[in-house]
């Protein structure tokens, strides 16, 4: 970069620094780098991520609110838990759908920019779009495809959200100059977008395959990718210049459709994309748009690209309803006529307000669980969604399971939800061949341990320097995971100060339940 570069990518680090509050940063760049980094999940990494989705009970809920849509309910029983959502919608796509909604954060914000709105609309667009066109020419990674459109204009919108004058200027000279968007941004700001969103990407460790997509690619004939990267890179630049045309209001329908027409033959070597596919992919943009809308109660689309885009689907349809000589057969008209109404399921999860109550979170994961019981499933994702409903239900600052070293009598932790879980579970660790605290004589004794607080006489010498000097909880309660009277492991959970655990006789038995079926899985595991 030269000095002029510098110089705004300064002032946005600057501002960045200062604010925080762009809706892909602070704790949610964590989750983003997290959910982007790596294609190989195992079941460690994949409780980490749901651990950081956990932290932000807001996301939390819009994700399982989402998710029991009758779009993504494609079974019986109502999804409780992030980690059954992973089971049954898949982890990349409950990636995509927490990444976008953490995008939409500000939407709801009525002096937020009527440019940032547009720009996150479009991205949103974007990346629906790369998905569909994904699926329709076989392409395996629409996941990636997804997310890679979402974050090509990473750069426009920072400079949407920071420096929101300079962006107008920068619209301004794209109608006077009839200059591209690169170029415009690059003559107010001495450098481009895509330079923008590359410098920040690498900044946040987003990996390379985001990276790479952000870049433009030659406004001239695009060549035939090779690589899977390549691919996704096309696709992503072909899906936000398509919806960017789209959503163009100063373009006339004839203007539109010849714009169109001229990005088709620019990605031919690309992939095989026809007029009727462009369409038909937009409706299901504008049919998930609506899903979230609903969902969340946004005013999701900025309202100049809602009605170009409406108008774009009118267009289509009246060119296409010109070339029908024929009526459509009374059954569909029926169907697709406002007097039948295709029902949604209802979520009762609560976006805002008081959860419901430990006890009625408890009953329903206990039928959750009994359900996944009798399906096809890994024991470690079982085990997840046992630890999420005790971690969610009773408020726990944190739950960890911890098993048997299989070599020697030692029992470690393993994974688990809540505050710093991480470094708890590399410390916890104790010994069953000399039963000489609390966790090892809850083991031996196969008992289960409510701890009220830990400096209390009678079990104060019971309680680990390594626990005391590393995770510090002052209340816990332990549950023995026993196969016959061989022990297996521990399930822990805490809260921070003595005497916040209290657990009434229904609660107490909810808990042993989950304990129970946790016991039921390993065996048949």
């Amino acid at each position: 970069m030269d000095k002029s570069d510098q110089k705004t990518i300064r002032r946005l680090q600057n501002l960045i620094q200062k604010t925080n509050d762009f809706p892909i940063l602070s704790h949610t760049i964590d989750i983003v780098t997290k959910l982007t980094s790596s294609t190989n999940f195992d079941y460690l990494s994949i409780t980490e991520i749901t651990n950081s989705i956990l932290n932000d009970f807001a996301l939390t809920n819009k994700i399982l609110k989402l998710v029991n849509t009758v779009y993504y309910r494609q079974y019986d029983g109502k999804i409780n838990t992030i980690s059954r959502a992973v089971m049954l919608i898949g982890f990349k796509q409950l990636r995509n759908i927490a990444i976008s909604l953490m995008l939409f954060e500000h939407l709801k914000d009525k002096s937020t920019a009527v440019e940032l709105k547009e720009n996150i609309v479009l991205s949103f667009m974007s990346a629906i779009f790369a998905r569909e066109l994904s699926k329709n020419i076989d392409f395996k990674e629409y996941e990636e495809a997804y997310i890679c459109a979402m974050f090509h204009n990473l750069g426009k919108l920072l400079v949407a959200f920071y420096i929101p004058l300079e962006n107008k200027k920068i619209k301004g000279v794209i109608t006077n100059k009839k200059m591209n968007e690169e170029s415009a941004a690059r003559k107010v700001l001495d450098i481009s977008y895509q330079d923008i969103g590359v410098t920040f990407a690498n900044d946040w460790g987003f990996p390379p395959k985001i990276i790479k997509s952000i870049y433009k690619l030659p406004l001239t004939h695009v060549p035939k990718p090779f690589s899977t990267d390549d691919i996704l890179h096309s696709m992503t630049c072909f899906s936000n210049e398509l919806c960017l045309l789209i959503a163009n209001k100063e373009l006339k329908p004839s203007e539109r459709n010849d714009a169109i027409d001229k990005l088709l033959i620019r990605y031919k070597d690309c992939f095989d994309v026809s007029d009727d596919m462009v369409t038909d992919i937009i409706k299901k943009v504008m049919e998930e748009a609506k899903r979230y809308e609903e969902s969340f109660n946004l005013n999701f689309f900025d309202a100049s690209v809602k009605k170009q885009v409406s108008k774009f689907m009118n267009d289509k349809q009246s060119e296409k309803s010109k070339k029908q000589l024929r009526p459509k057969p009374l059954r569909d008209a029926v169907l697709n006529s406002e007097i039948v109404q295709v029902l949604d399921y209802q979520s009762t999860t609560r976006e805002n307000g008081t959860a419901s109550s430990p006890e009625s979170i408890l009953d329903r994961g206990i039928q959750e669980v009994t359900n996944i019981l009798i399906e096809d499933y890994s024991i470690n994702e079982i085990l997840r969604v046992i630890l999420e409903i005790m971690y969610t239900g009773m408020g726990f600052s944190r739950v960890l399971i911890c098993f048997k070293n299989t070599k020697e009598p030692v029992v470690e932790g393993r994974f688990g939800f809540g505050n710093e879980i991480q470094d708890v579970k590399k410390v916890f660790l104790f010994y069953l061949d000399k039963p000489s605290d609390i966790f090892s004589l809850s083991l031996s004794k196969a008992a289960d341990i409510l701890v009220k607080d830990i400096n209390d006489e009678k079990v104060k010498n019971y309680i680990p320097a390594w626990y005391r000097e590393k995770v510090k909880a002052e209340t816990f309660i332990v549950f023995p995971l026993m196969i016959g009277k061989k022990p297996i492991g521990i399930i822990y959970a805490d809260k921070p100060k003595a005497g916040e655990i209290d657990l009434s006789p229904k609660l107490l038995s909810y808990l042993k339940t989950l304990r129970n079926q946790a016991i039921m899985a390993l065996k048949r595991a």
